[in-house]
């Protein structure tokens, strides 16, 4: 054995280790990281649950407002049929409360868009924030102007179509965003 080795294990052994110290020590220890535990829980968790919370509430808002570029391109495709020459009265009185019922749907949408957009604009990137912010003001302009149906419907479906597939392309598409961006960009002029 090395010397001075022997008389390390003779100062460990189980005889000459105070238990009873040992054992005070580890429930010290127990009682000390129980109380740092709760300390940190009472002040930090309110903290981080209103944090989650309010980016649970961008992410839900960004989300909404993809749907709702979604809900304004459908209705704009909607909106540019035609009346089939060989509709009754009846027909056309239906077709025509259809096509009143997109325009309103057009304008809720565009609504809605407008007070989501402040919750979430914040986290885009400026080169988005710009046609973003642009476009809801110009969807809502037209939504609520007097153009006719098929005009509304045109300029609708040629504005929103980039952004649309900005916000809403998944997979593969996400390699397009920046080619979408640009033509969001191109399209509204910025």
């Amino acid at each position: 054995m090395a010397r001075g080795a022997g008389r390390y294990l003779a100062l460990m052994s189980p005889s000459s280790v105070s238990w009873p110290t040992v054992a005070v020590a580890a429930l010290v220890s127990a009682g000390v990281s129980g109380l740092v535990t709760l300390a940190a829980d009472y002040f930090a968790r309110p903290g981080l649950e209103a944090r989650k919370e309010r980016l649970l509430e961008r992410y839900r808002a960004k989300r909404d407002f993809g749907t709702l570029l979604m809900r304004v391109q459908i209705a704009a495709a909607v909106m540019l049929g035609e009346v089939p020459a060989d509709f009754s009265a009846e027909q056309r009185a239906a077709y025509d409360d259809e096509m009143q019922r997109q325009r309103d749907a057009v304008q809720e949408a565009t609504r809605l868009m407008e007070e989501q957009l402040p919750l979430f604009a914040v986290q885009l990137p400026r080169k988005v924030q710009e046609p973003v912010t642009r476009y809801a003001g110009w969807a809502r302009g037209i939504a609520i102007s007097d153009k006719s149906r098929q005009d509304a419907a045109v300029e609708l479906g040629t504005i929103t179509a980039p952004l649309n597939d900005f916000f809403n392309s998944r997979g593969r598409g996400r390699m397009l965003r920046p080619a979408y961006l640009r033509q969001a960009r191109r399209t509204l002029g910025v």
